[in-house]
Parts: C-alpha cells; structure tokens; sequence
C-alpha cells in the first residue's frame, strides 16, 4: 500500500499530533505554497522515517502553522461549506 500525503502551506491540522510527541506521518508528502489551485506547482518532499522535510509542511512547524483558511482551500476546492 503506498501512501501520500498532501499538505497545503500552513494548514494547521498536518501537524496534530505533533512529531515532538513521538508521531510520524507517511513519509511521502508532496507540498503546496501558497497558490494552492489545479496546476499550481508543489514540492514533493524529503521526509523520512527520522522526520519531516523542514522545507515543506515542517517549515511552518511548530508555532506558524496555524492557518484554518488553508485547511478549508484544497486544489481550489472550498471543504467544510455548506455540503460537506
């Protein structure tokens, strides 16, 4: 089973838990900045089992990733409106 994660700038829930408390996500993360639309570009990331790439999604970490608006904008797409 393969696995990857998507993350988007400073999306606030990638990072709960957090890794000082001993959790690790899939080590396959491809990362969004800011411009988080169809065709946008991404980073896709160097994670490991050890840690998380800093200069994707953990670049934010732990204190600056608080966004929720960046949690509710996926690929353009507005979550948790009305119908979802």
């Amino acid at each position: 089973l393969n696995s990857v994660r998507v993350t988007h700038y400073h999306d606030t829930v990638p990072h709960v838990p957090e890794e000082f408390m001993g959790y690790r996500h899939v080590t396959s993360e491809v990362w969004y900045d800011e411009d988080f639309v169809a065709g946008a570009s991404y980073t896709i990331c160097s994670d490991s089992a050890d840690g998380e790439d800093d200069s994707c999604s953990n670049s934010c970490s732990p204190l600056s990733c608080t966004s929720t608006s960046d949690h509710l904008l996926y690929l353009g797409v507005p979550l948790g409106g009305d119908g979802c």
